[in-house]
């Protein structure tokens, strides 16, 4: 995927020298900015680490669940949609290396974007669309 490899050693070393202090035990890693669009230097704290774990964990739970509730695998489907701010700028294949999306092709991969809106404009727009999320909830 292109990723560079650095040795455990090197990496250790160069993290130790970007930790701050941040007082209460807290310590931040700071990536200078280095020619960022924002400008600003990244950081990243525990905190930041452990929010992220915890937000792979049930995404890739939920996935495992309901794909199970119905007989097949994540590896069954044929298209992957993701919905929303977070569909529209994730990086399939980051993702997938951290473990917070199944190993499937890129391709299956489809950003959505705000799909909860368009919805909301289709049902405005039209009374065929008004009806179907009450027939949807009478097949629950």
């Amino acid at each position: 995927m292109g990723y560079k490899s650095i040795p455990v050693t090197e990496s250790r070393q160069g993290l130790n020298s970007r930790l701050e202090d941040w007082g209460s035990n807290e310590k931040k890693a700071r990536e200078e900015s280095r020619g960022r669009a924002t400008g600003s230097d990244l950081t990243i704290s525990q905190a930041d680490l452990d929010s992220l774990m915890r937000s792979k964990a049930a995404m890739y739970s939920i996935l495992e669940t309901i794909t199970a509730s119905v007989g097949i695998t994540p590896q069954d489907l044929e298209s992957f949609y993701v919905a929303g701010t977070f569909g529209s700028f994730i990086n399939p294949g980051s993702a997938i290396a951290i473990g917070m999306l199944p190993d499937l092709p890129l391709d299956r991969y489809k950003p959505l974007g705000n799909s909860s809106l368009g919805g909301a404009a289709l049902a405005l727009q039209s009374d065929k669309y008004m009806d179907t999320p009450h027939d949807n909830r009478l097949k629950l």
